[in-house]
């Protein structure tokens, strides 16, 4: 659902925000919205970068995070962003291919192999999909800045009590091994 949003939501809905369900603010949203405001004009995805993480057995889809993304529906739609059935059944349809075919084809192969017409060897769910279309258009990608990922992936590891309000912030800093040598270091 998350790469059809600009298809979903109506035409009126310009920008959007989307937090994983299993995903909470703990400060004012809006600070995460202004966001926007400091994007390049080519961006339309932002979320979570991790460059330095290596994981092939992914094809490094967990060097992005999409728990948290935004998105200039807008731009997405003018660029179709993803390929739909409806976009085929409109006449006079003049508009251009969604950029996503080729982003996912040069990634995973030709869909199909399975019987069903899916990718073969997407992992982590849509992050492997984001991760194909930044990797074939990286113009539409902006990181989103670690203040707004306070997440277990940037400590190598779930379940390793991230909130603790008895911790010290500079145990907490010191847990989050994956922002050494980004912007968001210390």
């Amino acid at each position: 659902m998350k790469l059809f949003l600009q298809e979903i939501l109506p035409p009126s809905v310009g920008k959007t925000i989307f937090v994983d369900t299993d995903a909470f603010f703990i400060s004012d949203p809006a600070l995460l919205w202004n966001a926007f405001l400091r994007m390049k004009d080519s961006t339309a995805i932002s979320m979570g970068s991790h460059p330095d993480q290596f994981s092939p057995e992914w094809n490094h889809a967990s060097r992005i995070c999409s728990c948290v993304i935004l998105l200039d529906l807008g731009k997405l739609r003018s660029l179709r962003l993803m390929d739909s059935s409806l976009y085929h059944m409109r006449e006079g349809d003049d508009q251009p291919p969604a950029l996503s075919p080729p982003a996912f084809r040069k990634m995973y192969g030709l869909p199909g192999s399975d019987g069903k017409g899916r990718y073969d060897n997407v992992k982590l769910g849509d992050q492997g999909y984001w991760w194909a279309i930044i990797q074939f258009y990286p113009e539409l990608f902006t990181p989103l800045p670690f203040d707004y990922e306070v997440t277990s992936c940037l400590m190598d590891t779930y379940l390793t009590g991230l909130g603790d309000e008895m911790r010290s912030e500079e145990d907490e800093m010191r847990m989050q091994i994956h922002v050494k040598d980004t912007p968001q270091e210390v």
